[in-house]
């Protein structure tokens, strides 16, 4: 598939999205009003106390020992690390508007060097917008934004390596439309782009892409608590080097359940079909994905999901993935004042790997293309003692491991760090 076509597809998909929008009367309604700082009594501009504003801040220091800061287990060195971060999170809203912003920046030091692009000193940077709009009693907008930048790996999107390559730049974004046909029956439509690049070779060279996707649901409500989904997806990946493009297009099937106010579950399963400039011909495989969220309190909660599907490689020996992930978020409030957390990544591929010319005395010269299997697991766990309502005492550890069928791939770490945060 060439650049060219790529571009055909999306500018139709685009078009296509677009028109299954429905036109409505919200062109002609105004936008939300705003207002934060003003005074109801003389009708002038005042000063809102600090801790009334809907700004949060905290900043925090730690210090650990991590046993690989490398990029194998071959040559694995250990080191004593330390780091200081900021947060700083705003959320704001009316009754039609919401707005929410979390973003977060940290600087690590490795005492025996670090693996990224500025060696000692690691800098961490995170961004997380959301948005939403009520633009009538039917039409509802909505918009994210999720930014990274560090060297850390990210098991819970999946996009980057399962270890620590280098410095990177990762983004996933996306713009809903949702639209109430009937008071039963609904569309759901959306975009979403992901982008990730790497700062080093030769993994710029090979994994930075841009990843396109189209989505359209059809909902119908048939229970109270009980919405039976129709889902088609589009998605294209282009490289930034070379004639690398692939297409994806899933058809889904599944149902949405509330099992009361605070338990939520969703279920997808169907058919892929998937294209490749890397592969001759099509392949057809099945797609399927789940979600839980269990929410107890305001310090309590949990969400489980699973996935399965081919898709992109993050691995430079392949070209694609038939891939099973699964991922668990848990927080419990132990006592008043300690908190607890955990996460559970778990991710099995069955890659396909890139074409290879060889040598045969007996047959000649002949392409082979060869498949191989990787697993990765990663599991954190923090702790969290409140000294103070606005200082408290942190520690964690976080264990990776990943078994591979390439001799080069196997990877084990382990990284132990406790330190003090403070909020504003």
């Amino acid at each position: 598939m060439s650049h060219a076509d790529i571009s055909t597809w999306l500018a139709l998909s685009c078009g296509a999205l677009l028109l299954l929008v429905p036109p409505t009367s919200a062109r002609a309604q105004s936008g939300p009003a705003v207002q934060i700082f003003t005074s109801a009594n003389s009708g002038g501009m005042r000063i809102m106390p600090l801790e009334r504003l809907p700004i949060g801040v905290s900043a925090s220091v730690s210090a650990g020992y991590d046993t690989n800061v490398g990029s194998s287990s071959a040559n694995d060195t250990g080191s004593f690390f330390s780091s200081a971060n900021v947060g700083l999170t705003y959320s704001f809203g009316t009754e039609r508007t919401r707005v929410g912003l979390s973003w977060g920046t940290g600087l690590t030091y490795y005492s025996r060097g670090g693996q990224g692009t500025f060696g000692d000193w690691e800098p961490d940077t995170s961004l997380n917008v959301s948005l939403s709009h009520g633009v009538s009693e039917r039409l509802s907008l909505s918009a994210g934004i999720h930014a990274v930048y560090g060297v850390e790996p990210d098991f819970a999107t999946g996009l980057s390596e399962n270890r620590r390559s280098g410095n990177f730049f990762n983004t996933s974004d996306s713009i809903t439309a949702s639209y109430a046909w009937l008071e039963r029956f609904s569309t759901v439509t959306s975009y979403s782009i992901s982008v990730i690049k790497y700062d080093e070779e030769p993994l710029a060279s090979l994994l930075n892409r841009y990843d396109h996707s189209i989505s359209q649901q059809l909902r119908f409500l048939v229970l109270p608590l009980t919405t039976v989904v129709a889902q088609y997806g589009l998605s294209l990946a282009v490289y930034e080097v070379g004639d690398r493009g692939s297409m994806s297009q899933v058809f889904l099937a599944g149902v949405d359940q509330s099992l009361g106010p605070r338990l939520q579950g969703s279920l997808r399963a169907g058919a892929q079909l998937r294209s490749s400039d890397q592969e001759e011909g099509e392949t057809f495989s099945p797609n399927a994905s789940g979600s839980l969220s269990f929410v107890v309190g305001e310090k309590t909660s949990l969400s489980l999901t699973a996935q399965y599907a081919t898709q992109e490689s993050n691995i430079v020996e392949a070209t694609s993935s038939a891939n099973f992930s699964t991922g668990l978020q848990l927080s419990y409030a132990v006592t008043p004042r300690i908190s607890s957390n955990m996460t559970a990544y778990y991710s099995r591929g069955d890659y396909t790997g890139r074409k290879a010319i060889f040598f045969d005395p007996q047959r000649g010269f002949s392409i082979a293309q060869p498949t191989f299997s990787e697993a990765s697991f990663d599991l954190g766990v923090g702790l969290s003692y409140s000294v103070t309502p606005r200082l408290s005492a942190n520690g964690s550890f976080h264990y990776t491991e990943v078994s591979s069928d390439l001799a080069a791939r196997p990877y084990a770490r382990v990284r132990y760090s406790g330190g003090l945060s403070y909020s504003f």
